[in-house]
């Protein structure tokens, strides 16, 4: 089974190569006379090219995009969708899909290590497939839902059969010991030898 470092790729930062700085993606152009970095991206507003000079470290991702993995804790199956720098580190950015509300973690690449497994190939099933085998499960739940509810049908009148038989029973009762459940309120519980009917006798004594 496959690892994450079995798809390490090379992340050594280059001149004229693409690096992520400060949560900008662009090239690397060096640093300039100050030691600062020099990023030139893309602004997502203007569409202009913009020169970021930082004196934070550019990083290079290790992984490439498009790896799926799942979540030790939870078992949730994710993506890695995109990356970001800040705080100097190079983060990958997972998709977890089952989560709701933080449907997107920023983690290191010890995090991944630590947190997730690698998952070969892509996990999730094409729509039209996915829920046509759902209806399919649907659809066997539903059968066993009624049957279960035709079986219980047939247990209540079952039931109701004995109830009715035992009534003609010349009981003979076999009586267990008395306990006081509360001050002054005891109950006795009582077997007939016969049929097997229990009845749980209770009485009160004032003191």
């Amino acid at each position: 089974m496959k690892t994450f470092k079995d798809l390490l790729i090379d992340n050594k930062l280059e001149v004229g190569k693409e690096a992520y700085l400060n949560f900008k993606k662009g090239i690397y152009l060096g640093k300039d006379e100050e030691g600062y970095h020099q990023l030139e991206y893309i602004d997502k507003f203007s569409g202009q090219k913009k020169l970021l000079e930082y004196k934070g470290v550019p990083t290079v991702p290790q992984l490439p995009l498009g790896i799926y993995v799942k979540q030790k804790r939870t078992g949730n199956y994710g993506e890695i969708i995109d990356y970001v720098n800040f705080s100097d580190k190079m983060f990958y950015v997972v998709r977890i899909y089952a989560d709701v509300f933080k449907e997107k973690f920023d983690e290191t690449y010890q995090d991944l290590m630590n947190n997730y497994e690698l998952v070969e190939g892509n996990p999730f099933k094409d729509v039209e497939e996915f829920i046509d085998e759902l209806d399919d499960i649907d659809s066997e739940i539903n059968t066993l839902l009624g049957n279960i509810n035709s079986i219980k049908r047939e247990i209540k009148q079952i039931e109701e059969r004995r109830k009715s038989i035992t009534k003609l029973c010349k009981h003979e009762w076999i009586k267990g010991e008395r306990e006081e459940v509360s001050k002054g309120h005891f109950e006795q519980e009582c077997e007939c030898s016969i049929c097997g009917e229990t009845k749980l006798n209770k009485s009160y004594r004032l003191f």
